[in-house]
């Protein structure tokens, strides 16, 4: 028998390898370094970038655009956790890489010596810290919105995590270096973990409790459908007239 892609064994490993692979690469390069040799090798970076504010300047309209590369990169390995229906094999693979992420922030958080926000006046190590922090704290919003249980009941266990990742959103909100579906993604991180306070009508339809809802609301859709639908009335067949051709037959 050949060997089957959907091994168990073959895809936790491969998974659980690209997943802190990808850890690796946030925590030990930076999108600040990468855009600064961007715009230095493709002066026609910035014409490549979508209109953006007239007071963004070009170095982080550039380090917006590598950090976007990371994010889809980011985003692919959530999506590739989230097909996974079995929670304990989720929580098996998700488990290690966001107790990296916590590792890289509580890490980070002693290396922020910033009084001046301006993405310009950073020296190269202070770009470096911030950018480890913002590309790990949203790596962290995709786990904690697309696999909200798994997420939250680890994050509970782990001592410490609430600090660190209160802290981690606020700082990353606090700066101006996000776009907005960066910053929008933080604002659901915090409601979803009720650092701040959920705004009427948060839902996150990723959570077991809204799936059990749905799938109770589809089956009494489906009774009440069943109640009042009308039984059919069968047709009576008509007796044969006496006398037709070919009775005498």
């Amino acid at each position: 028998m050949g060997f089957l892609f959907s091994d168990w064994t073959f895809v936790s490993i491969g998974l659980t390898v690209f997943l802190l692979q990808l850890l690796c690469v946030v925590a030990s390069s930076s999108s600040f370094e990468e855009g600064a040799a961007l715009n230095a090798s493709d002066s026609s970076a910035s014409r490549e970038m979508p209109e953006l504010d007239a007071e963004i300047s070009a170095g982080l309209a550039v380090y917006r655009k590598v950090l976007r590369s990371k994010r889809v990169e980011q985003q692919k390995s959530i999506l590739m956790l989230h097909e996974i229906s079995d929670l304990k094999k989720q929580a098996k693979l998700a488990t290690p890489a966001i107790k990296k992420i916590l590792e890289i922030l509580s890490h980070q958080r002693t290396q922020v010596r910033l009084n001046d926000t301006d993405f310009e006046s950073l020296s190269l190590t202070e770009k470096e810290v911030v950018s480890t922090i913002l590309e790990n704290v949203l790596f962290l919003g995709d786990f904690v919105l697309r696999l909200p249980d798994t997420t939250g009941k680890l994050l509970k266990k782990t001592p410490g995590s609430s600090e660190i990742v209160h802290w981690a959103v606020a700082y990353a909100s606090s700066l101006n270096y996000l776009d907005q579906s960066d910053l929008r993604i933080l604002d659901l991180m915090a409601q979803e973990l009720q650092l701040i306070p959920r705004r009427e009508g948060y839902l996150n339809i990723y959570t077991e409790a809204y799936k059990k809802q749905q799938e109770e609301a589809q089956k009494q859709a489906a009774k009440e459908a069943a109640k009042n639908k009308k039984p059919d009335k069968k047709k009576k067949k008509k007796p044969l007239m006496s006398g037709q051709f070919g009775d005498e037959l």
